[in-house]
C-alpha cells in the first residue's frame, strides 16, 4: 500500500498545495498513509480521515 501511495501521488502529479487526501479504511492503513502524506508535505487540514474495521469473530466473541 505504501509504495502505491508514493507511486501514484508522484505519477498523477498530486501536490500538497492543491490536493486534499481522504483516507478511509483500517486504522493501521490510515495511519501509515497519513504519515506518508505528512512527510511529503500535506498539512494536517489537507488530510481527512475515517477509520473503520470489522472485528474478527474471535475479537467479537472476546468483547462479549
Amino acid at each position: 500500500m505504501d509504495d502505491l501511495v508514493r507511486k501514484y501521488t508522484s505519477e498523477w502529479g498530486l501536490r500538497p498545495e492543491d490536493t486534499t487526501g481522504y483516507l478511509c479504511g483500517h486504522p493501521a492503513m490510515v495511519e501509515n498513509v497519513r504519515d506518508i502524506l505528512h512527510r511529503a508535505g500535506w498539512k494536517r487540514g489537507a488530510v481527512l480521515e475515517e477509520s473503520y474495521f470489522q472485528r474478527s469473530k474471535g475479537e467479537a466473541a472476546a468483547a462479549s
